[in-house]
């Protein structure tokens, strides 16, 4: 009886064994009917935790699902209308926007923290709105409203438009733009079915019809979207320019090759590889790396841009 008592005693919530007649250790207490209070606390933790994350995974599956009916819903209407139908087969048609809208809803609702903090971080640095709209193009040419993260102090005239000079970035502006995190509000366009999470970056309304023509105009048929090899290209080496004449004269370009060429390579695949692709180089930025290697789409791409100039004599010729 002493023995049980001392275990009704001690045993709740202190390492103690059963009978006093056994030394202390972890056997004993290992084998105790009433396990130590930090073991208890921590299988609690870790139901509440599973439970959470079965709510979140709930959440975005229903969004995914609710996404694929409204996608159904606009290729019917596309039909209608004689556009295009989308790139690519089952993954593309079928697969593409339902994955895009789970990982969507997932990612806003674990970096929900990363969007309060960015956003008190802007408010405290720069007088005016959180966030930056611009009107941009989208499928077919499609206008939506483009949201960002502000990185730029507001103009007196507008004080819902940025004014596009390096010198108007503010100190948390820079650091945002550096890491990408003034993108991260775009996952609300891939929600609502503006752009997917991998796709050609879409361009301001008043710009498509200066770049995405000729050849490129087929670069429309597909949703823009968060991240391409076009955009990793410009994040690693674009970013490294200073003059804006050689920035347009050498970058632009393979930008627009690597663009068209999405739509000869996208698969689920290679959707997934460059997501982690740009995991990866941001991961590597804040780490402070500088110095990378060119993109694999790169060769290709200035091949692409060689064998075209040198048809375009011939193209001249013929005409």
């Amino acid at each position: 009886m002493r023995g049980k008592t001392d275990a009704h005693i001690y045993g709740r919530g202190l390492c103690l064994p059963r009978d006093r007649k056994n030394d202390i250790g972890a056997a004993e207490c290992g084998a105790s009917e009433h396990p130590p209070l930090l073991c208890v606390t921590g299988v609690k933790m870790m139901k509440k935790i599973m439970k959470l994350i079965g709510i979140i995974v709930a959440v975005a599956a229903c969004a995914g699902a609710a996404a694929y009916i409204r996608e159904r819903k606009d290729e019917k209407q596309a039909e209608k209308a004689k556009l295009p139908r989308p790139h690519g087969g089952i993954y593309q048609r079928y697969l593409k926007r339902p994955i895009d809208c789970f990982l969507a809803t997932l990612a806003l609702i674990v970096l929900s923290p990363v969007f309060l903090i960015t956003a008190i971080a802007i408010k405290l640095s720069s007088p005016g709105p959180v966030f930056y709209f611009s009107e941009r193009a989208g499928l077919h040419k499609k206008p939506f409203h483009f949201y960002k993260f502000r990185s730029m102090h507001v103009t007196d005239n507008d004080k819902h438009m940025c004014v596009a000079d390096a010198d108007r970035v503010f100190k948390v502006g820079k650091i945002i733009r550096r890491l990408k995190i003034d993108e991260l509000p775009q996952l609300i366009n891939v929600v609502k079915g503006d752009m997917s999470i991998v796709g050609p970056r879409p361009l301001m309304a008043e710009s498509v019809d200066k770049f995405y023509a000729g050849r490129y105009a087929s670069v429309l048929d597909v949703k823009p979207g968060l991240t391409s090899a076009a955009s990793l290209f410009d994040y690693t080496v674009g970013d490294t320019y200073q003059d804006d004449v050689a920035y347009r004269q050498e970058v632009v370009p393979v930008k627009m090759e690597m663009e068209l060429l999405y739509l000869e390579k996208q698969s689920f695949a290679y959707d997934a590889s460059l997501i982690w692709r740009t995991v990866v180089t941001i991961l590597s930025v804040m780490e402070g790396k500088k110095n990378f290697k060119e993109q694999p789409e790169y060769e290709a791409a200035v091949n692409a841009l060689k064998e075209h100039a040198a048809a375009q004599p011939d193209e001249t010729e013929d005409a």
